[in-house]
């Protein structure tokens, strides 16, 4: 999984082409993420079971902004 840069949102995927399907769908609509690097970060854990995992992992310890999950 990539890191989170600080200061954007963030958006957790299953996989990598989650994130593409996802930047597409955004960029559809006039929100241009640059493949999930700015304005909004998209990133992809892996799998449905190590997303469902990580959620209470990365819920507490992302306080600070906006953070989603797709699954």
């Amino acid at each position: 999984m990539r890191a989170r840069p600080p200061n954007l949102p963030a958006l957790y995927v299953e996989g990598a082409d989650d994130v593409s399907v996802i930047a597409a769908l955004l960029s559809r609509h006039d929100v241009d993420t640059k493949q999930g690097n700015e304005n909004l970060w998209i990133g992809p854990i892996g799998s449905v079971e190590e997303l469902l995992e990580t959620m209470p992992v990365i819920i507490k310890a992302e306080r600070d902004f906006p953070t989603g999950f797709v699954l």
